[in-house]
Parts: structure tokens; sequence; C-alpha cells
């Protein structure tokens, strides 16, 4: 394999023509220095500030809780964001009794003392980037086999990481571009204290719903304000209400002047995971493989929580997040496949492939065939396991909130007993521990017996449709011993409780499913002490006291003395997930995603790394958007007049009251001059994907005039091309959102703070 390595490395030189050549605005950027920008393209594009003042201006864009981008717009802590980014700290302060509707009617702080702890937020300031490419390097150099050369490369960067975090209130990653091409270490300062200053209610934040998601025109008011505080000192640390808000060292002016066709924007964001520089099969695999495995999996989930919701109210309070997310990841994935079939992308791939091949003769050729046949290989034993494999991951991870505490509280259990650098899984490192703590203290709010029996019998028999060459033992293994409890609890019947049905219900206090596998799934959860149902202060304090104890527990001890049944079947599960992990999956980690890609990588020439959370920036213009499905062109901007043409009287198209009545008034400074309205949407050119979300739109001079939120159908294959032409980004105009904190929620005080109270 090494003869195939050096091979690939001398490609590049010869398959230019292979190598896909960017639009000028095509491209997510590493903001790691000047250098790594295309100074030359932003000027000519209209950028009017310099490089070392866009570095400068990044430097107020933040991570939100790991899954979405805001900025600092004050000099005390102020951040905005989407309304979705911030909706998982609406949807968790909802679910909480004293704050019981805050989704549906939105929220506004008048003073500090107002707002509120937004449960599990963070964000992620970053500092510094570092290359440390040849460091990592050398930890492998020589090293035989692909197994020990990802283990140096892993230890090495594991060293790196702790060194850094030796330094100070910081707190460090270490991230690949492009399986490995260049290695980074950034620097962030992660704050811990994230509360919730202003949000629109639902029929402004989210008006269109999942209907209007991908789609444009659009009309929502996708904005959120939140707010950092650190202690009295000035370093990060947990909610206290002594704590003070944070003064960042750079914050962003927001501009009331807006945009018109034509003009010059950019975006500073956290793009998530783009495979645009994947070979065909990878991207065959994806089409074929993962897109079914994920939308078999959401579909179903989301049509029991929705259908539950639908009966239940607390079924919708507490899921509320999860069915949003479903809803948007079935719609993308839906999207993606039609869009990736009718692009014809693979066929596009292996014809480039085909045509880079024939460059070669003789053992050249065989060098290059043989690399691809290895990836081409890894592949094909993947489609063997990978749909046990995913589903097997998601359990302990999505939909059943019960199930993913018990996992965490086994697996916590086991790697603590590790040192630091042999715990691969981030959430197990020491500086991130406490988000588990947080999440143990809030489980009674985020969960139902009935989604969460529902959501469990689903998977369970998903893992049996799956059953093959690989098994999931932890179902099996489940299902004998629910039929020995029965036959246990059959000794019980009598004239009070003539049957077993009977006994389940007076013993546990649910009714007993006639399916075997629901009732396995009922029973596992009426015995659980993970959690408690009870809505009691005091049966949830004693579970929430339960929780502590077990992950504060020796990990040896844990796995002794614990003998919960959903702990005892999270353990089962986990075996089987180690063992594809550890077994099948360890090539596909190891060599595919990493030596493999790295080199293909190199031989094609790629001109930008593929997204991977990293701060990237991105540039545009604003343009007018033409359907791909109907050819009709619709105008850049919509506007007010247009959100109040589009309402129905009912979700998700409602207009709220004290809008309505202000769309009637005097629109002030927010009324666009050349619309005679005030602007609501608008649609770019920049490239960007999901993690984008939130993310800055700033003009030529740098100010702050919108707020990315959305793409158009076509850009949901933003992550595997750019159509310059096809494709949108679809943003907030900032003027709306102060229009509605002027005219329709009086947000003097925020107003005041970003100083643009009239």
């Amino acid at each position: 394999m090494r003869v195939i390595t050096l091979f690939l490395a001398s490609l590049a030189i010869i398959c230019l023509s292979f190598a896909h050549q960017p639009q000028a605005e095509e491209g997510m950027y590493p903001l790691t220095g000047v250098e790594a920008m295309p100074l030359r393209a932003l000027k000519n594009a209209g950028a009017e500030v310099r490089g070392s003042e866009i570095l400068r201006l990044s430097k107020a864009v933040v991570q939100v809780a790991g899954g979405g981008t805001g900025s600092f717009v004050s000099d005390s802590g102020l951040v905005v964001t989407n309304h979705h980014v911030a909706h998982g700290c609406l949807a968790a302060l909802d679910a909480m009794e004293k704050h019981k509707g805050i989704v549906e009617s939105g929220f506004v702080a008048h003073e500090m003392a107002q707002e509120l702890s937004c449960p599990g937020y963070y964000l992620l300031l970053l500092e510094e980037t570092r290359d440390i490419t040849s460091a990592v390097r050398k930890a492998s150099a020589g090293l035989p086999d692909y197994h020990s050369r990802f283990e140096a490369e892993r230890l090495a960067k594991e060293g790196l990481v702790a060194e850094c975090e030796k330094e100070g209130e910081v707190v460090c990653k270490a991230s690949s571009l492009n399986g490995g091409l260049e290695e980074n270490l950034s620097v962030y300062t992660r704050l811990l204290d994230v509360r919730l200053v202003y949000a629109p209610e639902k029929d402004i934040g989210k008006y269109g719903g999942d209907i209007d998601n991908w789609m444009y025109p659009r009309h929502t008011g996708d904005y959120s304000f939140l707010r950092a505080y650190v202690s009295p000192d000035g370093k990060p640390a947990a909610y206290d209400a002594a704590n003070i808000a944070y003064e960042p060292a750079v914050n962003l002016r927001i501009s009331e002047l807006g945009l018109v066709k034509g003009d010059f924007v950019m975006v500073m964001g956290y793009p998530a995971r783009t495979k645009r520089f994947t070979t065909a099969t990878g991207t065959a695999f994806y089409l074929e493989e993962s897109i079914p495995a994920s939308l078999e999996t959401y579909g179903p989930m989301l049509k029991v929580l929705e259908g539950l919701g639908a009966a239940y109210v607390g079924v919708e309070r507490r899921y509320a997040g999860l069915i949003a997310g479903l809803n948007n990841a079935t719609k993308y994935y839906r999207e993606s496949k039609a869009g990736l079939v009718a692009s014809g992308l693979v066929a596009k791939k292996q014809r480039a492939t085909e045509e880079l091949r024939k460059k070669f003769k003789g053992k050249e050729r065989k060098a290059l065939d043989d690399a691809l046949a290895a990836i081409d290989s890894l592949y094909a034993k993947y489609r063997s396991y990978h749909r046990l494999f995913y589903v097997l991951g998601r359990m302990t991870a999505l939909g059943s909130n019960a199930l993913a505490m018990a996992h965490t509280l086994h697996k916590w259990s086991v790697e603590k007993q590790k040192p630091e650098a042999e715990r691969k899984e981030q959430r197990f490192k020491e500086k991130n521990v406490y988000a588990l703590y947080d999440r143990s203290k809030r489980l009674e709010l985020t969960v139902d017996f009935r989604a969460e029996a529902a959501i469990l019998t689903y998977y369970l028999r998903t893992l049996i449709a799956l059953d093959g060459e690989y098994k999931a033992d932890c179902v099996a293994t489940l299902l004998t011993e629910t039929q020995l409890l029965l036959g246990e609890l059959a000794k019980e019947t009598g004239e009070n409780a003539p049957t077993v049905a009977d006994v389940v219900r007076r013993k546990f206090g649910i009714v007993l499913p006639e399916e075997p596998v629901a009732q396995a799934a009922t029973l596992l959860l009426a015995r659980t002490e993970v959690l408690t149902w009870s809505r009691e202060e005091a049966a949830v304090n004693v579970a929430v006291t339960r929780r502590k104890e077990w992950l504060d527990m020796d990990g040896a001890a844990f796995a002794e003395e614990v003998e919960d049944p959903l702990v005892s079947f999270a353990r089962n599960l986990d075996k089987d997930l180690v063992a594809l992990r550890e077994g099948p999956y360890r090539e596909v980690e190891e060599r595919l995603a990493t030596e493999l890609h790295r080199d293909w990588v190199k031989a094609v020439k790629a001109p930008y790394p593929d997204a991977n959370f990293t701060l990237r920036l991105t540039f545009g213009k604003v343009a007018d958007y033409t359907a791909t499905a109907t050819g009709k062109t619709h105008r850049y901007m919509t506007t007010l007049g247009e959100l109040l043409a589009k309402e129905t009287g009912k979700w998700p198209f409602k207009v709220p009251e004290a809008l309505a009545t202000a769309a009637q008034g005097d629109h002030g400074r927010w009324q666009d001059e050349t619309l005679g309205d005030v602007p609501i949407n608008f649609t770019s050119t920049l490239d960007t994907t999901g993690g984008n979300s939130g993310s800055p739109v700033l003009d030529s001079k740098g100010r702050l005039v919108g707020l990315l939120f959305d793409g158009t159908s076509e850009s949901i294959l933003s992550d595997w091309q750019y159509l310059e032409e096809e494709q949108r980004s679809i943003c907030v105009d900032i003027r709306f959102a102060l229009f509605l904190a002027e005219k329709v929620h009086g947000a003097t005080e925020l107003m005041v703070e970003i100083g643009l109270a009239e």
C-alpha cells in the first residue's frame, strides 16, 4: 500500500483536469490567516475590507451549542443567531412548568436580571489556530500498517491538545482537513453561561414551518438574541446569579442601511461537513446506503412522535426540539436523494475517474487501479453492516432520552477507568464531563413514557429486521429475559389479578401490550430506576440524586453493582456497537476516511478543504432566484406585504395580531426605499451548508446586514457541489428583526444596547 500512497501523491502534478475548478464565489475558506483567504477574488467581488480586518471581525463569531453560529453585537456579550439555533433553549425552558408556553409566545427580557439561563448551551470563541501537520505526521513516519499509523497520529494530537489546555482557561481541538492532508489545532474560549434575551414567538420565528423549509420565497423571522456571562473575575463559568456579562474583544456593527440586488455579501461561520471531494464510490454509498438508513430511521420516528404529540400535549412540549430536527432531517435527506439522482453526480464522478485513468499505462495504471480498488473494496464491506451499525449508534443518542442516559451511565463507567488519551469520544474528556451531569439534571423534563416506549419498540423492531451476517445480540437477550420475567409474573396471578396483564398493571402501573417486542420495551422502561416517570418534585429529586451517585461511582463498582434493567440493556447494546466499531468499521475509520481519502484529495488537487465544523469564510452577492422545478424567477428580497398575503390564519401561516397592526402603521426607517416595504428575507450566492445557521451576513464594509438561516432546494446538494446559477442561500434581513424589536415586541433596551434606538 505504501507504493500506492507514493504514486497518488505524484498525481497532483498531472491531474488538474480532474480537479474541480471553483467559481470565484465557491468555497468555504479556513480563517486560519490572511494567506488562506482568496484576497484577490474578495476584492474583485466588491469587498472593501482588507484581509486583516476580516480576521479581526471573525473574533466576534462564535459557535453556538455545537450546532450553529452566532456573533457578538454589543460589548456586553449580546449574541445574535437564528431562532432555530436558539430553539433548543426555548424548548428546554418550555418543558419547565414556570416557563410553559415560551415557545409559542416568545420572550423579551427588558433588563439583564430577567434573562433566562439556556440549559446545556455554550459558546465557543476561536482565539487561535495552529498548524500541527508536521508534528502529527512525524509521529506516524515509518510505521508499517494503517492501524499503527492512525493510533500514533491520534495520540500525537491528544498530546498536543493536552499541552495546549495547560496554557490556561481554554478548550483546544485538533481538526483534520480532508482526511489529514492538513492538521490544525484550534484554541477556544468556552463560555458556559448563556442566557436568552429576546426571541420572537413561534408564529414569526418559524413562519412557514416545515412546509417552507428549503424553499423560497420565504417570510421567516428566524432570529434570536442570547447573552454570554462569566464569573465576576471574568473567567468562563457555569450559570450563577452573581455572574456578569462577558465583554468580547470585538463585536459587529449592525447596519440599518440594507442591501440591493448585486451587493457584495460575505459570511463567517462554522459549516458542518461537506463531501465535495469524495470518490464516485463514496458518493454512490451515500446515495444508496447512508441516505436510506437515515430516512428509514428518522421518518418512522417522526410519525410516532407527531402522532403522540397530537394526542398528548406533554409529548409535543418535551420532544419539540427532536420533532423539529427530524422534520428538517427527513426533508433534507429526501431532497438530497432526489437531487443526487437528478444531477447524475455519481455518473459524473465515474466519468471523471475514467478520464484520469486514461492518462496512465502499465505499472502506473495498475497502481492507480489498485488504489481505487482498495477504496471500492472498503465501501463494499461497509455495505454489509452499515445499517446495523448506524441504528445501534442512533439508539445511544437520538430518540429515546431514557436509553441515551442509561448508555451514558454505562459508557462513562467504562471510560473513566481509562487514561484521558484513550478516551476517544469527546464527551468523556474531563473538560466535557460537566455536560453529562447537566443533561442528567434535566432528564425528567425531556421524557414521556408513551413516547419512550414507542421509540424503543420501533428501534427493537428495526434491529430484528436487520438481522443478517451481523446481528444485534442485545435484542435476542432482551426478548428472552422478558419472557422469563413474564413467566415469573404469571406465578403472581390470582383472584385480584387473574392475568399477567393484570399483574403488570398492579405492579408497574402500565398496560401490557400484546406484541412481544412492545412488551419488552414497555417492561424495560417500567422497571428502570434510571429515571422516574412521576412529575412529583420529591420523586424527581430522588432520581436526579441517584443518577449523580451513579455518575460519581467508581467505574468497576458501577459495572458490578448496578443491575438496573435499562442499564443492562444499554451494556449489551454497547457490546454489539463496540464489536462493529472495533471490528470491520476500524478499517473505514482508520484507513478509508484518513489515509486513502487524504491521498485522493491530494491527487485531485482540491482547491479548498471540505468543511469540518471549523471557522470558514464564504462570499457572494445578493441575487434573484430561479427555481429549477418551475423555471420561475423570484425577486432577491421578500417583503412584509407578501408575508401578510401568505397568511391563512392557521399554523404555520398565522400572523400575530401585533405584527398585523404594526404592518398597517408607519414603518419608519425600516422601510426599504427600493421595495417600498419592510424587507424580510433575501437570497444570495453564498456557498454555505448546515452549521452556518445563524452566521452573520456582512456587507462590503464588514457591517452585519443579515443572518443566514436556510437554502433553496438546489442548495441541499451543497454538501456535494456548488452551482452558482442554481442554488441560493437564504438570509434574514436584519432590518426585519429590528422592525419587530422596535414596533412589535417593545425590545427598547436591546435597541439601545446595539446603538440603534431613536
